[in-house]
């Protein structure tokens, strides 16, 4: 039978404390505790900063863990309530942005683009009304630009606001996908379960969404990935729920996080993908749902706001010590 050292050209160390630092890749045995550790990456949440105006659920979130906007939404008197109202975060602290011009909830957990170059579409208004609005924020503010073809709200956006997607939807179970060229939005290939309240991202020729409902009763474990031109399903969630966040950076279909939801029940579970399989990893410090996430360059920095509390969690992944465990 092939050894350790065989295998990797050296033994494992006896060592009689953790070494430090650590780095990813270690392997050693800890004489102290009589365990077999190594080191590997690993995602854990954090508090982070409170949302300066208060509760909110169903905002919209754009950018990343240092760079974020929380976009309009539900504020803490419910429904038939609306505001235009966006906060701004630099990592510690929300404060108030410019407001956008069409009071809209329930446009979907994540918008397209980042802080500076950000982008909305759709969305409700109590009525009601299913809107069509695409707004644009420059870093500076806020203006309507080409609307969707279709109206509908709680769908889920990815990509750029020069290469954007938009897919998915209520009422009903809308199946419809949008793609965005900078000037308008035109109407292409449609998913294979069509459903609301889903979650996603990534860029338009590589973007991944999963969850939702069809419309509230019947809940969803699909995952599915666009590659520019058409759907299809991949790897189920675990656990199938609506009204989740998802932290997808440009590689959404590689590694993406889902967090929280409804099953109906208020979960506080979280998944991450690894383009194959969806598996559990460090769950939220509490249930939430109608929360927004927010993504940056990668799925190992990102952040989940609002639902029903004005909180922020930051989702980060770093080098930690495990045990080897046989059971």
């Amino acid at each position: 039978m092939a050894t350790y050292k065989s295998i990797k050209g050296y033994k494992v160390q006896s060592l009689a404390s953790d070494p430090s630092p650590v780095t990813e890749g270690q392997i050693w045995y800890d004489t102290a505790t009589e365990d077999l550790k190594f080191s590997g990456l690993a995602g854990a949440w954090s508090a982070g900063g409170a949302l300066s105006g208060g509760v909110k659920r169903n905002a919209t979130g754009i950018g990343g863990q240092t760079a974020a906007l929380a976009v309009m939404g539900t504020p803490a008197g419910g429904y038939p309530a609306v505001d235009t109202s966006v906060e701004s975060y630099d990592g510690a602290t929300w404060t108030a942005a410019p407001s956008c011009g069409s009071p809209r909830t329930n446009m979907g957990s994540n918008g397209i683009g980042t802080q500076t170059a950000g982008q909305v579409m759709g969305g409700y208004t109590p009525g009601p009304t299913l809107n069509v609005v695409s707004e644009q924020f420059n870093g500076t503010a806020w203006s309507e630009v080409g609307d969707l073809t279709t109206g509908r709200w709680s769908g889920c956006g990815g990509g750029t606001v020069t290469a954007g997607f938009y897919v998915g939807g209520r009422p009903g179970t809308f199946n419809n996908t949008e793609i965005y060229n900078g000037l308008a939005w035109t109407a292409v290939a449609t998913l294979t379960d069509g459903r609301g309240y889903l979650s996603g991202g990534g860029p338009t020729t590589a973007g991944l969404v999963f969850g939702g409902g069809t419309p509230e009763t019947t809940l969803g474990k699909q995952t599915e990935a666009w590659n520019g031109a058409a759907w299809t399903e991949v790897g189920d969630l675990n656990t199938a729920r609506m009204y989740g966040a998802g932290i997808c950076g440009p590689a959404a279909q590689s590694s993406s996080i889902y967090a929280g939801g409804q099953t109906p029940a208020v979960v506080d579970v979280v998944e991450q993908y690894d383009g194959t399989t969806w598996t559990e990893v460090a769950d939220l410090s509490a249930p939430r749902n109608q929360l927004s996430g927010n993504s940056a360059a990668s799925t190992t920095a990102g952040l989940v706001v609002a639902g029903y509390v004005d909180n922020t969690e930051e989702w980060t992944v770093a080098v930690s010590t495990q045990t080897v465990t046989v059971s």
